[in-house]
This record gives C-alpha cells, sequence and structure tokens, in this order.
C-alpha cells in the first residue's frame, strides 16, 4: 500500500539480537523512505505537539523518516502497537512520536549511547503482506 502522496507505507517493526549487536527493521510497502535522520536526543518529544513523549531509557535514538507514514487514507493505522518493548540487551523500548505531514518519528531506547548507529534503509521483500 503507497500512499496517493508517494509516501511509503510502514507495515510492520521488528527487532532481534544478533551476535554483537542489535538490530531494528522498520518494513515498508513501496519504496524505502526519501529521507532518513538518526540521532541519539535527550528526550522523546511527539510531532507536532512538541510534548514529552515517556520512554524507558538510559539513552534515546531518535529515527526520523521523510516521506513515510504509519497510515492509511482513512487514518487507521498500518501497524501495532506504536510502544513495544523487547527482551534484547541493547535495544529497550520503540515508540512511535510522530506520524505528521509525511513524516514517522520514533525513538528507539537503549541501554547506551552508541555514538555510531549504523543507519541502513534496505528493500527488504514484504513477505506477502
Amino acid at each position: 500500500m503507497v500512499a496517493a502522496s508517494g509516501a511509503s507505507t510502514l507495515v510492520a517493526i521488528r527487532a532481534a539480537h544478533h551476535p554483537g549487536h542489535d538490530r531494528v527493521v522498520f518494513e515498508f510497502s513501496g519504496p524505502v523512505p526519501a529521507q532518513r535522520v538518526t540521532g541519539y536526543v535527550p528526550d522523546l518529544a511527539g510531532d507536532p505537539s512538541w510534548l514529552p513523549v515517556p520512554v524507558a531509557a538510559d539513552a534515546i535514538l531518535q529515527v526520523r523518516m521523510a516521506s513515510a507514514r504509519g497510515h492509511d487514507d482513512n487514518g487507521n493505522g498500518t501497524y501495532r502497537p506504536t510502544r513495544r518493548t523487547y527482551p534484547l540487551p541493547d535495544v529497550i523500548q520503540i515508540v512511535n512520536s510522530g506520524d505528521f505531514e509525511g513524516v514517522l518519528t520514533f525513538g528507539t531506547s537503549t541501554s547506551s549511547a552508541d555514538s555510531s548507529p549504523e543507519s541502513r534503509l534496505t528493500p527488504v521483500p514484504s513477505h506477502g503482506r
């Protein structure tokens, strides 16, 4: 499901532990989002309200993706839940903090602030979704 505006639609979020690191996957229908920005932030703010979004974390890695959305044309969410907690060594929680005007924002809480998080958006088959 690709949005009429050309934005890709988020259909799933997964996280798993691999030797030496935890991996988070944001799965989209259509092409990967055109823009993405990742970086550690002291607090997570909601978009567009800028109200604080609670996150269980020692460090918060914000992931912002443009030309993306997490809802259909009727405003219904296309992935669930919007807040999830994981029993992983590094990734603790992933929280949606914004889905507004073609920009999706998430806070990924981690056990420590890694100075160089890897950010890669790679087309992956949707496994029949």
